[in-house]
């Protein structure tokens, strides 16, 4: 994903490989196997707080409106609406908690870097931690929120989608279970 022509890249993507095979056999080749798991660390921090706030901000947001006593003005029931709605707000929280990390993440990747000692070492950031607080130090906070409207535009519609289509199959799996037991009670008596 980063390589790229010499005349059209931007930023470092000096990454030249043939293809997939070819990238895993010179990044094995020059690095070890280890090295087909650099940026592990970034990626698995991205992932938890994407998913913990994604998932925590939607079932605590469609709790709040369909049984908070104080929300009942919205009118709201468990239906597309609804999960759409809890969606958005669920994407958004996503979006604040791990685009600080996508922007480490990036920087870190797309760095150049040497292979000293069969270890890679990063022309401008040694790891994640001096990346976020360089990038905090040169930059200000804000910069870890660089592309945070693109970003919430691609993830917002992605999790509304995704959270209609659950909570339709939850509703469809309630409506099956409810059906099944009545139909067991009635040929049980």
């Amino acid at each position: 994903q980063a390589s790229s022509v010499a005349s059209s890249a931007v930023g470092y993507q000096g990454y030249r490989y043939a293809g997939l095979t070819d990238a895993f056999r010179t990044i094995a080749r020059k690095e070890g196997i280890s090295g087909l798991w650099t940026g592990t660390s970034i990626s698995t921090i991205r992932s938890i707080l994407a998913t913990s706030a994604n998932m925590t901000v939607n079932s605590w947001s469609k709790e709040k409106v369909l049984h908070d006593p104080a929300l009942a003005f919205l009118g709201l029931k468990a239906g597309p609406l609804t999960d759409a709605l809890c969606a958005i707000l669920s994407g958004f929280a996503c979006v604040a908690a791990n685009n600080p990390a996508d922007v480490v993440r990036t920087r870190l990747y797309n760095q150049p870097f040497k292979v000293i000692q069969g270890a890679r070492v990063g022309e401008y950031y040694s790891g994640v931690v001096e990346c976020c607080v360089r990038i905090v130090r040169d930059e200000g906070p804000l910069a870890l929120y660089k592309g945070f409207t693109g970003h919430f535009m691609r993830t917002g519609p992605h999790y509304v989608l995704c959270f209609v289509f659950i909570g339709y199959l939850q509703r469809l799996a309630q409506a099956w279970k409810s059906q099944s037991k009545i139909c067991y009670q009635a040929t049980h008596r």
